[in-house]
């Protein structure tokens, strides 16, 4: 899995079901992976919004 891949599910989960729906939990199974893999990556749910919000800022 690339950060990518996160980063993207998480605009998919925002876009269908708005902030509190962004979970590591949904967004684990959103990606057929165990929250472990993604507290790797990000240190909170804060980080998951900054993240996504970020990534969408900057194809603008």
């Amino acid at each position: 899995m690339q950060p990518s891949d996160g980063i993207m599910a998480e605009i998919e989960i925002l876009d269908a079901e708005g902030e509190n729906a962004l979970t590591f939990r949904a967004l684990s199974v959103h990606l057929g992976t165990g929250s472990g893999a993604i507290y790797w990556c990000v240190a909170d749910e804060n980080a998951l919004l900054n993240a996504a919000t970020n990534f969408v800022v900057a194809g603008l």
